[in-house]
């Protein structure tokens, strides 16, 4: 009998573990919580705009957020930005990795078509690690023009940014790396505009109209 009552309990063990994920594997029921949440993040759903992306290469606290946030108010584009993917996923459960940031973008971008037809999508992050595979993803839905915008910033006042920041802890034992990085990108890759900033030196209103006359040139927006 107590074998019986074993094999049994071990028998709804197995049966219970095939219907949890894998590791790495999230829920599609996650996906669509995080995504629907995103949804209500972002301000232009009821624009319309022609294909095309909006690239940055930089570190962290090198200022990306803060121009992506300009561009996007200025063309009225989608910004995409990792740190609120990051946020959706601490709320809702799922381990902030990059793996698991990268599978939720994909899923991400495979749905929001049917939601708006903005196609001026604006990546609030860095695309050193993963520039090939970004532009062969949003090839392959049609998204082919595109503008990288390289930004570079003092390194001792990055570090000092970077120490201001909530996530210092877990970027600070990788920034020499991350730097690295973006040394051998902008060795490889010709970018369209470089920000080049110091603790002293900002971007002034000027700069930042050239740099959206600069936008509008390469990828043909029309001034609204």
């Amino acid at each position: 009998m107590k074998f019986i009552v074993t094999l049994s309990l071990l028998i709804s063990q197995l049966a219970f573990a095939s219907t949890q994920p894998s590791a790495g594997e999230i829920p599609e029921a996650k996906y669509q919580k995080i995504f629907e949440n995103h949804l209500k993040y972002l301000k232009y759903l009821d624009e319309v705009n022609k294909p095309a992306i909006i690239l940055f290469s930089g570190t962290q606290a090198m200022g990306k957020s803060f121009l992506a946030r300009k561009i996007e108010d200025e063309f009225r584009g989608l910004r995409i930005s990792n740190n609120v993917i990051r946020s959706y996923m601490v709320e809702f459960g799922l381990e902030v990795t990059r793996e698991n940031v990268s599978k939720y973008s994909e899923y991400f971008f495979s749905k929001i078509g049917k939601y708006t037809k903005n196609s001026l999508i604006i990546l609030d992050s860095s695309v050193c690690r993963k520039y090939e595979k970004i532009k062969k993803m949003f090839a392959s839905k049609g998204i082919k023009e595109s503008f990288l915008i390289r930004i570079d910033l003092d390194y001792e006042e990055a570090r000092r940014r970077l120490h201001e920041r909530n996530d210092a802890s877990m970027v600070l034992p990788y920034f020499d790396n991350y730097i690295q990085q973006h040394r051998e990108f902008g060795q490889k890759h010709a970018n369209d505009i470089d920000v080049t900033l110091t603790e002293t030196v900002q971007l002034t209103d000027a700069q930042i109209a050239a740099l959206y006359q600069k936008i509008r040139q390469k990828l043909k927006i029309p001034t609204r």
